[in-house]
């Protein structure tokens, strides 16, 4: 094989790669402020609120997806604040729901009892995608010594 295929092949296999890695890091690191800012807001006492409005609408976050959007009344206070959550969540998740206030109705809530912690995600995005270039070099040195006749990795 020449040289010039194989940088041809070399690069259409690593470009994905890292385009992947890059988009996997970045909504890691999304995922895990929105965990930490989350995290903060424990320290408050859970609010009660009532469902007034339920809507799917489209979201931006590393691609466009269909999201479930509730407006949520505060009991005793009347303000009106907002949660995004998966599709799936949408008939799941009853008219009176609990949540951490920041004081803001600006910035969406987080309804602890039914969404999965971003903190988790965001982890696991940003050890799995910096994990996997190990396992791609330690799978092409095996491909290498397989080529070079299996001599033994050791014996060289």
């Amino acid at each position: 094989m020449s040289k010039m295929k194989r940088a041809l092949i070399l690069f259409a296999v690593i470009t994905p790669l890292i385009a992947f890695w890059f988009c996997a890091t970045a909504f890691g690191i999304y995922n895990i402020t929105e965990g930490v800012r989350e995290r903060r807001l424990h320290s408050k006492p859970p609010v009660t609120g009532y469902v007034k409005n339920r809507e799917t609408t489209w979201i931006f976050e590393v691609g466009f997806f269909d999201r479930s959007k509730f407006t949520i009344e505060i009991k005793g206070t009347g303000e009106k604040v907002q949660a995004i959550t998966d599709i799936y969540l949408f008939n799941k998740i009853p008219d009176v729901v609990s949540f951490y206030y920041s004081g803001d109705p600006s910035r969406k809530v987080f309804l602890f009892e039914y969404e999965q912690d971003p903190l988790w995600t965001g982890l696991l995005y940003v050890v799995g995608a910096n994990i996997m270039p190990f396992f791609l070099l330690a799978q092409m040195k095996m491909r290498r010594h397989l080529w070079d006749g299996g001599q033994g990795l050791l014996h060289k």
